[in-house]
Parts: structure tokens; C-alpha cells; sequence
């Protein structure tokens, strides 16, 4: 153990974000508020991608002002391609009313077999796929599920 010593954090070269819901879309606006993260990226090689999605649509406005508000500051620090900023409302890749139908299967599957992007290979809940869990094996997990 180095005690007393300087040590840095080391970020990776490649680094993704994904923040879901409030809590993980606060995660990644507390990454951008940090100029000393950002400047890590700018230079060629290293990459850094932050994606947040949420279902609230009373917090969509807010959501689409803040990643341009990101992307703006990004653009004013030259980052160009290094830095990638997006922000999806869940319930508009599947086109639904409710936000309760995301997740049922059918729905699962018509996002998997998107075209267009974010494309999906698993989908967050109830996807009996390779890499999902369907409702009957989230209850084995949590019996309250």
C-alpha cells in the first residue's frame, strides 16, 4: 500500500456510462461536472460514451436540456467525436402508452429487432433471450418481484 505518495486515477482508454433512471442519470451528470474526466477524453485514442434512459416523462424536458447543455460544453472543449452524450426515453423506442408495457415480451422483442439506434440485444426486463430474465426466473431470484 502506497500511503503518503501520489497516486492517480487511472481511467480506461474506453470507458462507457450507463446511467438508468434518476439515481444513474445523476451518476452521469456528476461525471460531467467534472472538466478533469472530460479533458481525460479529449485526446485521440481514448473514448468516452455516457447514455442515460428513463421512463419519467415528467423529467424528459429536463433530461433533453441537460445532455444539450452536455454537449454544448463538450463541442466548447473540443472533445469532436471522443466524447458521445445521449439520452433515451424508454418509452418512445417502442412506441407503448403505458410505461408497465415495457415490460412484457412482445414488446422486448419488437425493440430487439430494431433497426435503428440504440440497438438492443438484451432487454432490461422480462426477455427470456440468451442474456434477459423473464418474470418467472426474477421472481426465483426476489419471491416479492
Amino acid at each position: 500500500m502506497n500511503r503518503g505518495g501520489n497516486i492517480s486515477l487511472q481511467l480506461p482508454m474506453d470507458l462507457t456510462i450507463l446511467g438508468l433512471g434518476g439515481c444513474g442519470k445523476r451518476l452521469c451528470e456528476e461525471v460531467c461536472r467534472h472538466d478533469w474526466i472530460l479533458d481525460s477524453y479529449l485526446v485521440p485514442g481514448k473514448r468516452l460514451r455516457i447514455y442515460t434512459m428513463d421512463t419519467d416523462a415528467n423529467e424528459r424536458a429536463d433530461d433533453e436540456w441537460y445532455r444539450s447543455r452536455v454537449k454544448s460544453r463538450i463541442q466548447e472543449m473540443g472533445a469532436g467525436g471522443n466524447i458521445e452524450y445521449k439520452y433515451y426515453y424508454l418509452p418512445s423506442l417502442a412506441n407503448i402508452t403505458q410505461v408497465s408495457d415495457l415490460t412484457s415480451q412482445e414488446v422486448a422483442e419488437k425493440i430487439k429487432d430494431r433497426k435503428s439506434e440504440p440497438l438492443v440485444k438484451t432487454w432490461w426486463m422480462n426477455d427470456s433471450g440468451d442474456f434477459g430474465l423473464s418474470f418467472e426466473e426474477l421472481r426465483s431470484i426476489d419471491p416479492f418481484f
